[in-house]
């Protein structure tokens, strides 16, 4: 699933190993969510958070719309709309999937 299952940097390898190892397993679905920078946490927003949420390139999501995407792709997984068992939702994929209410392309 991951291509950085490889890489040198601590944290980006524990993740691509996780999503390895994960994606192997026999889960009947799985979705693996990569929000990007998370604004709107509340009483948990971080300060780098809050910095980066006014750096225009960056892309954001607010926490909100983090679990109406988790809830979303739930009922997608269950209806069995994705052509995959297991899916990785970007940042644009999870705000299309918002938009749209349906199963964004190539997924």
């Amino acid at each position: 699933m991951s291509v950085k299952s490889d890489s040198c940097l601590p944290k980006v390898k524990a993740r691509g190993i996780m999503e390895d190892e994960l994606g192997e397993l026999a889960f009947r679905a799985l979705s693996i969510l990569k929000p990007g920078l998370i604004t709107k946490r509340g009483k948990g927003e971080r300060l780098a958070e809050k910095i980066f949420s006014y750096v225009p390139f960056f892309p954001k999501i607010t926490a909100q719309q983090v679990g109406l995407g988790q809830r979303l792709d739930a009922e997608l997984h269950h209806d069995k709309v994705y052509k995959k068992q297991a899916v990785i939702l970007s940042n644009s994929q999870i705000h299309e999937l918002i938009k749209t209410g349906v199963c964004p392309k190539n997924l």
